[in-house]
């Protein structure tokens, strides 16, 4: 590791510490909820063999970490113990990330304790959930696409990989597949007409991946959110009576029929949850916790507008193919479907806008020299 890195991250390295600690002891081990699908998964993989549905392939990552465990009779605090080594790491790429980025030690610094701090994210590191392993991969997206060179072949194989690991960490990482594929193409050289039906070979991919995904039933129905009004998910609701749905063995046509003949309830549900997936805040959180959330959104999408506006970093190829078709792509899921109870589905978004903030707050000095 070059000195100049050795020097300073002590001081995140320990900060680090400090916020992982106060979360394992607050939360303790999550095994509840969520996390008993996956323990209950890999349980059925030690006896059976195979998974009792189709749909927990896209889980399969944090699953064979718990199944190793039980395998060997080890605590599930081990599942703990691997997520936040998994997450050290990212949070090292991160730094690298910012390192990469910005020519001031202070900026990266900046950056990382941001990340480190910023407890929306690092929460879940001690449940036996997605989140942990999916939020660190995306990290390591960001550092295979930012600071891995382009014209290595090793750099495409280990992209490949992170975003194999994404797609089977959870279905959320369907999403990070259309991206990549922008993004490479945005890069090529290849003809007009070779990208159109590069875009529809990917699309189609896509939609069958969909279509697959949701015929598992139960909380994979498509129309729940519809029929049931979800802004958040099993959360905020606005039902209506009257409305008209067809059940097929397509799902994706379900929700295209759905939308078609009731487009003024949908285009209403869509803007609400993505409010919603913008704004984090919830009536059944404390008036501490979202005071907590309104400042930090206040932070970060303040700066990050400043960055936007004054820089040039969301121009490079990186933030302007990935970040913003990644922004779509997730703004158009969450309107399709609705916003998760503790704002997990906008996780991802929030690294790069640590570093489009970071990239303003820094701004602000440089202003009142000039003047």
């Amino acid at each position: 590791m070059p000195a100049k890195i050795t020097k300073t991250i002590w001081l995140p390295a320990l900060l680090w510490l400090v916020v992982q600690a106060m979360l394992w002891y607050t939360n303790k081990i999550g095994i509840t909820n969520e996390a008993e699908k996956y323990i209950s998964q890999a349980g059925y993989l030690q006896q059976q063999g195979a998974f009792n549905a189709a749909k927990y392939i896209f889980y399969i990552i944090p699953i064979l970490v718990i199944f190793v465990c039980i395998k060997l009779h080890i605590a599930l605090a081990s599942v703990v113990v691997t997520q936040l080594v998994v997450n050290a790491l990212a949070t090292v790429t991160f730094y690298k990330i910012a390192a990469a980025l910005f020519a001031k030690p202070g900026q990266t610094m900046c950056a990382t304790v941001l990340f480190i701090t910023f407890i929306p994210l690092q929460y879940w590191n001690s449940f036996l959930y997605t989140e942990s392993f999916f939020y660190s991969f995306c990290i390591f997206y960001m550092y295979a696409f930012i600071v891995l060179p382009a014209h290595k072949t090793s750099t495409h194989i280990i992209r490949f990989i992170i975003v194999t690991a994404l797609f089977f960490t959870r279905p959320l990482g369907i999403l990070f597949v259309p991206v990549t594929a922008f993004y490479y193409l945005s890069q090529s050289r290849l003809p007009r007409y070779i990208k159109w039906l590069v875009i529809a070979g990917a699309g189609i991919a896509v939609y069958f991946l969909v279509n697959f995904l949701y015929t598992g039933g139960g909380d994979m129905d498509i129309l729940i959110p519809q029929k049931e009004g979800f802004i958040v998910c099993y959360g905020y609701a606005m039902p209506q009576p009257g409305l008209q749905v067809i059940t097929t063995g397509n799902p994706l046509n379900n929700l295209g029929y759905f939308i078609l003949h009731n487009p003024l309830y949908f285009v209403k549900l869509a803007f609400f949850r993505l409010v919603s997936f913008f704004t984090l805040s919830r009536a059944y959180y404390s008036a501490l916790h979202n005071l907590y959330l309104v400042a930090n959104m206040a932070l970060l999408y303040g700066f990050s507008l400043l960055s936007v506006i004054k820089s040039a970093l969301v121009k490079t190829p990186a933030f302007k193919n990935i970040l913003l078709p990644l922004l779509f792509i997730f703004c158009a899921g969450v309107m399709l479907q609705c916003d998760d109870y503790n704002s997990r589905f906008s996780m991802p978004l929030f690294p790069w806008l640590m570093l489009l903030a970071t990239n303003g707050i820094f701004m602000l000095p440089k202003k009142r020299t000039k003047r």
